[in-house]
């Protein structure tokens, strides 16, 4: 059995568009209270998007796990504040994936 690669993450700004938006709507204090949130967040999806590299490492593979984890929740401690989208009440910001399927 041929197994598909693991997902491809393509790095953005999270930070730029988040901090602009809850500047706007919420005020500099949200902002403060969050920022090192968002900036885990930010550098956790770079280094998951390295994640190919390490298929085949036991040790990294299980770091890996970790990371994933915590940037689901700090992807869940951010959905309570705001979401993503076009919409005029939304950070207008894509994340955007990769797999061998999607190329």
């Amino acid at each position: 059995m041929i197994a598909p690669d693991f997902r491809q993450y393509s790095p953005s700004d999270l930070a730029g568009a988040t901090k602009t938006y809850i500047e706007t709507q919420h005020g500099n204090d949200l902002w403060k209270a969050l920022e090192n949130s968002i900036t885990e967040l930010d550098a956790s999806k770079k280094e998951l998007s390295k994640a190919i590299m390490y298929k085949s490492e036991h040790e990294q593979l299980l770091k890996l796990k970790d990371l994933f984890a915590k940037d689901y929740c700090n992807s869940m401690l951010l959905n309570k504040y705001f979401s993503f989208g076009p919409g005029a009440m939304q950070i207008k910001h894509t994340f955007t994936w990769h797999d061998s399927f999607t190329r």
